[in-house]
């Protein structure tokens, strides 16, 4: 089976020559590995170049103008790889790397019948005591229903050519919800394959109850929350959810005060505009990565 893999990248050049040595020492290799490079200004090609990368014949870096997120960069990057020939297509970011040399091999043992599909490796978040399925979470090794994109996700080719590219106007989150909603839509078979295992840092820095609720702490920059909950707001949205949208747009926010976290009041702003623009349709890179004031032109 030929796999084509799709690794974004972003000023991270360690992580990803990291990523790059796991696919390259696998059991089963893809046919083609390619890179796509958001513009990062740290030096990634020279680096991959000092460190014998392409010297296998089988990594193709693909470097784009302009920073397009995470969200642009699969877009670009599945468009680009469209054109290799394969049967899949996998796709990671650059910081999660396949936790064992058998990582592919596993995932394409077990790729379903259904030429519609999306098949994911099994997550850890600790490389010193990675935690593994339970033999009581699945039904002959696999979780069925159940993936994390984008992290070591396999899509099939079929599924690609159904539903098309992944949305970069999303700039960052969010993206890999919709192209699942939108795998699931198509009728895809979904499902996690236990035995094959990936590694990918921990977001969640922990959870809290509140009532009948849990609340989870993957607050981050308030440019990026912005972008959190527009994507989420615009994605239930779109699919006619929105009272959904405005449920989990408050829970959210409520969440927020559970714990502790900087920059709260700001935090707050960016996420009241980020709802606005996702009830609004309004998509693409409107909040620069970093920005710590609300943009001039705010579309309301």
């Amino acid at each position: 089976m030929d796999i084509v893999s799709i690794v974004v990248t972003f000023n991270r050049k360690e992580m990803l020559l990291r990523n790059l040595g796991h696919q390259l020492s696998q059991s089963v290799q893809p046919k083609k590995i390619v890179v796509v490079d958001n513009a990062s200004t740290d030096g990634t090609y020279a680096f991959l170049a000092e460190n014998g990368v392409f010297e296998s014949g089988n990594v193709a870096y693909y470097r784009l103008e302009e920073n397009s997120g995470g969200a642009g960069g699969f877009e670009q990057g599945l468009r680009y790889a469209s054109g290799i020939e394969a049967d899949a297509y996998l796709l990671m970011d650059d910081d999660g790397f396949m936790f064992r040399d058998d990582t592919l091999e596993k995932l394409i043992a077990h790729i379903p019948e259904d030429p519609l599909y999306v098949v994911n490796s099994w997550l850890v978040f600790d490389t010193e005591r990675p935690v593994y399925a339970s033999s009581a979470a699945f039904r002959d090794g696999v979780i069925p229903g159940f993936i994390s994109p984008f992290n070591s996700t396999l899509f099939s080719r079929a599924l690609v050519e159904k539903i098309g590219f992944p949305n970069g106007q999303y700039f960052i989150r969010g993206d890999e919800v919709d192209y699942t909603m939108r795998a699931r839509e198509a009728g895809a078979t979904l499902l996690t394959v236990c035995d094959s295992v990936y590694y990918h840092p921990q977001f969640c820095k922990g959870e809290k109850r509140f009532l009948f609720l849990k609340f989870y702490n993957t607050y981050d920059a308030p440019w990026k929350e912005y972008y959190q909950v527009r994507n989420s707001t615009y994605n239930f949205r779109k699919r006619s959810r929105a009272v959904h949208a405005y449920f989990s747009y408050r829970k959210y926010r409520f969440g927020l005060r559970l714990f502790s976290v900087p920059n709260k009041k700001i935090i707050r702003k960016f996420m009241k505009l980020g709802y606005k623009h996702g009830k609004k349709g309004i998509l693409g890179k409107t909040v620069l990565p970093g920005q710590k004031e609300l943009p001039e032109d705010r579309h309301v």
